[in-house]
């Protein structure tokens, strides 16, 4: 065991890291980074138990498998592949900060937030950019829920960015709707902490309890000065869906504009994509099955089809990050529906879109 500090940076966990009542807090193997050595202590964890020198060894050959050898490993690759956050951890802890100082009373800084989204306008846009504005690939959850909802803020709000910008939208709405999304959550810290602080699935009650946070964003919002009537309504309707199954108000596709349904969209691709205590997290694939089949009856039929035009934007050959992190050159097939094969390999089979969990790409070389 050693104790925790920053000379503890890039090592490797031998065995896995857990809070005092076992919850596991770390897996086995994970590189530590500065962000978690002040996570570890947080937590007042004083001492880990480390390999004696940096672990290096994920590189080799899946017996078997199709995929072939490995590419890299998870702890160098710092591509938008799913190892790294567009939003730095210094980042979401500012914003996390800032949704606690301002959760119950007093005016939003709204001027702060829209400066933020703001920035956003100038950053180059391709329609393949959706690839790479995805939270990073995690083995473990996030066990800090602040920490949790204000990344999940972020990255709905800059997802429903993309989306709005894909779409034509003009850079006021566009901005109206980012907003929205770094505020629909804002009634989850109004819950009670029963509520806000569990760790598994919940009952019955305490969902009914959860769902209510929409109604607690709306009314901690709604006198806001600022905010828009384009603003309020999709927040409210953040958790509607187009068969009526959503909450709170049951709303159907003719009373949910696309407006109002593209925060929807972006917060449920964070959510899905992102581990939670209770659930692992979906890979990209098994996402994209479920949202170009049984659940795209749910949202706006306009908002798949920036997906797809975002993969029919793809290079003839991308690289993929698997769920086991193994990562790979495939050949881009014609639909996201088609078999996937290597891109060196003749005569293997077709691999699992739903074992794929990222595409890699770097800006440089996206169109």
């Amino acid at each position: 065991m050693e104790k925790v500090g920053p000379h503890l940076i890039g090592r490797r966990l031998r065995q896995a890291v857990r809070l005092p009542d076992g919850d596991l807090l770390y897996a086995k193997d994970q590189t530590l980074t500065a962000f978690d050595i002040d996570f570890l202590r947080a937590f007042q964890i004083q001492a880990v138990d480390v390999y004696a020198e940096e672990k290096s060894d994920m590189r080799g050959s899946l017996k078997g498998d199709s995929r072939g050898s490995l590419k890299g490993d998870e702890r160098t690759d710092l591509s938008p592949c799913g190892s790294a956050h567009i939003f730095p951890p210094d980042e979401i802890q500012r914003f996390k900060q800032t949704l606690k100082e301002h959760v119950h009373t007093g005016p939003l800084p709204i001027a702060t937030l829209l400066e933020m989204i703001r920035a956003w306008q100038g950053a180059p846009s391709p329609t393949t950019q959706f690839f790479t504005l995805l939270p990073p690939l995690r083995k473990r959850p996030v066990v800090d829920m602040e920490a949790y909802l204000a990344e999940h803020a972020l990255y709905t709000a800059r997802l429903t960015f993309y989306f709005a910008t894909q779409l034509g939208f003009s850079d006021k709405l566009k901005e109206r709707l980012a907003l929205a999304g770094l505020l629909a959550d804002i009634g989850m810290w109004r819950l009670p902490p029963s509520v806000f602080w569990h760790r598994e699935t919940y009952t019955e009650a305490m969902r009914k309890t959860m769902e209510t946070h929409v109604s607690l964003s709306f009314e901690r919002l709604k006198a806001q000065v600022g905010l828009t009537k384009e603003t309020l309504a999709a927040v409210l309707a953040h958790h509607e869906r187009f068969d009526g199954s959503g909450y709170p108000l049951r709303l159907t596709d003719d009373r949910l504009p696309l407006v109002t349904n593209m925060v929807a969209y972006a917060d449920s691709i964070h959510a899905a994509l992102t581990p939670r205590p209770y659930r692992p997290a979906k890979t990209l694939g098994e996402v994209l099955i479920e949202l170009g089949g049984a659940k795209r009856h749910l949202y706006d039929p306009a908002l798949f089809e920036v997906l797809e035009r975002a993969f029919q934007a793809l290079p003839p050959i991308v690289t993929v990050r698997f769920r086991d992190g193994a990562i790979l050159s495939v050949q881009k097939p014609s639909s996201w529906q088609d078999p996937w094969y290597p891109s060196d390999t003749e005569g293997k089979p077709p691999l699992s879109l739903s074992e794929i969990a990222r595409i890699c790409l770097d800006a440089r070389d996206e169109s």
